[in-house]
């Protein structure tokens, strides 16, 4: 599910960059740039996460985490599980630390 929306966006002509704990070679050949977690967040205007929930993926995007973004990023949650930390999440969007939120993973949980 990554993969294609990173295709998504390199047809609107975005920069893409990637984090993942097993680099593609297909990713690399579209010219998407594998980057640590921390510069990911830092430098990104749209983060879109699409990562299995497991004990190492648990609490990933943290409050230090979303501390890190941009305040105009939005952030695009396709992952399922306590991957995103909603008590940090919603307070950083009442503090206008992050500019939006997009729940695509059907969870009916409301974080604010």
């Amino acid at each position: 599910m990554g993969f294609k929306t990173a295709k998504l966006f390199l047809a609107f002509g975005a920069k893409v960059l990637a984090y993942a704990r097993h680099e593609r070679e297909e990713v690399k050949e579209l010219g998407i740039k594998y980057v640590n977690l921390d510069t990911l967040l830092s430098e990104s205007d749209i983060i879109s996460v699409h990562t299995p929930a497991n004990a190492e993926t648990n609490g990933l995007i943290s409050a230090e985490k979303i501390a890190k973004m941009k305040p105009s990023a939005i952030l695009i949650n396709c992952a399922r599980g306590p991957i995103v930390d909603n008590q940090a999440l919603a307070k950083a969007l009442n503090e206008d630390k992050l500019a939006g939120i997009i729940r695509a993973n059907g969870s009916p949980k409301s974080i604010v």
